[in-house]
């Protein structure tokens, strides 16, 4: 049954139902419905889902992996865990828990989980703080004060359902009107359409595309060369350029994203504490334009450039020897470190050149490069490349009867 506890001076409802439809009592966060039901006495005004506050203390670089929360509330007598993912309460995941060695001992387990990629923990748990191995570094602590309620979240609310049926009705009445009006519209659309399509006809092209490589090493090169941030205790191990994001080098966090990116990556190196230079590196990159993936012992900041295609010329034929071309671009400068691979046909090969040498040589378009980057020690830089993909699609083109062919 759900009840009114106070999480950081802020009213929630601690053990709402997420996904059960029984009840009256509702709430939204971020689009999903909350079904709870309450003992004789209803929740006072504004009162939101414990969950929502849950959300608050979730790092915005956190917010796509799966999160398990533990709260305590204010008196220390009521406590609840639930289970974030995708930034919203997933269903059936909240529980909570009147007994604390209960409540500790579904964060253990939650702990040993392998589903579970972060866990938050107050800071007055027991002060265990110190005492809790953080091995995997998934382990996260917050204050109280960190306890918020969000945009987009709704407090609890009974639904009324008079109301509910007199809005069905309207909404009946309205739709009908709406729909006749618009059949009317479309029926004259449709006959203008026809009498125009009487008198034209339909050519077939075949066109050819490819990737277009300059805007996107131009990013890298002139993002490269500006200031990014990062705290003194971090090293920069590695930079570069990734094109194909489903294509990244080997030792690169999984970054999700579905453009290109200039990077830039660093590790906690030395006997520094991870957790005190992991708040040192968020105060110092706050203000970062771009995006930033973390872990506990690694730091990527990124920044994204949009793919694009470019129609090529009829006839347009790439070149297919890939180390003839590292060869002629190159002079020398390089050491095929891979043969091309029957599957990929991508070549990966390094050069002693600085990374803007070698991003300028990628520029020309013969080849597609897949990746370009410096790694610091020992100073060299690896580049991955493939011969140009073409993309072919057939279009239409319409003209007129009376039009010269």
């Amino acid at each position: 049954m759900a009840t009114v506890e106070v999480f950081g001076g802020t009213q929630a409802v601690a053990g709402i139902t997420w996904g059960l439809r029984r009840g009256s009592w509702r709430s939204v966060i971020r689009n999903r419905i909350g079904h709870c039901e309450f003992d004789a006495r209803s929740p006072p005004k504004g009162t939101v889902p414990a969950a929502a506050l849950a959300i608050s203390v979730i790092r915005p670089e956190h917010t796509s992996d799966v999160c398990f929360v533990a709260l305590a509330n204010d008196a220390g007598d009521r406590f609840l865990t639930v289970v974030i993912a995708d930034g919203a309460p997933t269903v059936f995941s909240e529980e909570a828990y009147d007994d604390r060695s209960k409540w500790n001992l579904a964060i253990d387990e939650a702990i040993q989980n392998t589903s579970i990629n972060r866990i938050y923990l107050p800071d007055n748990r027991d002060g265990q703080r110190d005492s809790l191995e953080n091995a995997k570094g998934n382990l996260y602590w917050y204050a109280a004060a960190e306890l918020t309620v969000l945009q987009g979240i709704l407090p609890v609310y009974k639904r009324n359902r008079y109301k509910y049926l007199i809005a069905v009705v309207v909404f009946t009445v309205v739709a009908g009107i709406g729909l006749a009006a618009g059949w009317f519209v479309q029926e004259q659309d449709l006959r203008a359409r026809e009498a125009a399509e009487e008198s034209q006809t339909e050519d077939l092209n075949t066109e050819a595309s490819r990737l277009d490589i300059a805007p996107i090493i131009d990013h890298c090169i002139e993002t490269l060369g500006e200031f990014w941030p990062m705290a003194p205790e971090w090293t920069l191990v590695e930079e570069g350029c990734v094109v194909d994001p489903d294509r990244l080098p080997r030792g690169l966090p999984d970054i999700r994203t579905r453009h290109a990116f200039s990077y830039r990556l660093y590790r906690l190196v030395g006997q520094w504490n991870e957790f005190l230079a992991g708040h040192a590196a968020e105060r110092v990159t706050r203000e970062f334009s771009g995006s930033i993936h973390r872990n506990a012992s690694s730091i990527v900041l990124y920044r994204d450039v949009a793919l694009s295609r470019r129609i090529v010329e009829p006839g347009f034929q790439p070149e297919t020897d890939v180390i003839a071309v590292l060869d002629k671009l190159f002079v020398g400068n390089i050491k095929i470190e891979e043969g091309i691979s029957s599957r990929r046909n991508v070549v990966e090969a390094s050069s002693p050149l600085e990374l803007l040498a070698v991003l300028d040589r990628m520029k020309n378009g013969i080849l597609e490069a897949v990746s370009v980057r410096r790694r610091i020690d020992p100073g060299i830089s690896v580049m991955r490349v493939r011969p140009i993909v073409l993309q072919t699609e057939r279009t239409r083109t319409k003209r007129r009867l009376d039009e010269s062919s």
